[in-house]
């Protein structure tokens, strides 16, 4: 059994994986197009005022199922947010363990049109 991180540790420990992320766009069938990844989305995620950590902390462990969602899903929900934003909700069930209890999960991933007409990655819940 591996030793408990610390919280600066495990926000440290998932940023490496979100900057994989970074590296290269990924197809989304679903919206038929390349999905970016930010620091933007990272900074929701990880850096968002209103949020506990036990909400970052959730948030974050599901970093790993972002790329298997985008990747393997056929459909999406659209909604327009307060600021006039599109938002693309792209989800899948996926078998997750948080907090040493494992269960199917409905992971949902939110996708914005951006001005520059670019399908990019905001956050996931």
């Amino acid at each position: 059994m591996s030793p408990r991180l610390s919280r600066k540790q495990f926000v440290e420990k998932t940023k490496a994986k979100y900057r994989n992320l970074l590296k290269l766009p990924l197809y989304s069938p679903a919206l038929k197009s390349d999905i970016y990844f930010t620091n933007k989305g990272w900074n929701h995620l990880a850096h968002k005022g209103t949020r506990s950590f036990n909400d970052v902390y959730r948030r974050l462990k599901l970093i790993p199922y972002i790329k298997s969602i985008i990747l393997n899903s056929k459909t999406y929900k659209t909604r327009v947010m307060t600021n006039n934003i599109t938002s693309f909700q792209i989800s899948g069930k996926r078998t997750i363990t948080i907090c040493g209890k494992t269960k199917k999960k409905l992971i949902r991933v939110v996708i914005i049109l951006t001005a520059q007409k670019k399908y990019t990655f905001l956050s996931v819940m």
